[in-house]
């Protein structure tokens, strides 16, 4: 009997994912009872059209359900705001490490990010 490995990390995706490092507003649909704010704020690491990973001072739960206001430089001055849940959130030294996936992406935020992808491996190639 042969075993098989099962795909970890970028082998699982199912979309392209680039690397960034943007500033973003994590917001969640009700204060932390723990801290009373409604908001993080975070650095971006990643992001595909189905979703993203940024670092934070403190963890989103698993399956929570957040608004992540962000930019990127093809979209104008509006910031972005997408719905998206929490998949994991890990501890990495200081920080917690959170991947989220986009919930219901409409379809101008995600030419948004799909053109943002194209421009960035634009630039890595020249």
């Amino acid at each position: 009997m042969l075993a098989t490995a099962s795909p970890k990390g970028a082998e699982r995706r199912r979309a392209e994912r680039v690397s960034t490092e943007r500033p973003v507003e994590i917001h969640f649909s009700q204060p932390s009872p723990s801290d009373d704010t409604d908001a993080l704020r975070g650095t971006m690491l990643d992001i595909s059209v189905l979703g993203a990973g940024f670092v934070s001072d403190a963890p989103v739960p698993d399956g929570e359900t957040v608004t992540l206001d962000f930019r990127l430089p093809n979209a104008g001055a509006q910031p972005l705001h997408i719905q998206a849940q929490s998949r994991h959130s890990v501890k990495v030294r200081r920080q917690y490490l959170t991947g989220v996936e986009f919930v219901d992406l409409n379809p101008y935020t995600q030419h948004q990010i799909q053109d943002f992808i194209r421009r960035h491996h634009t630039v890595d190639h020249l």
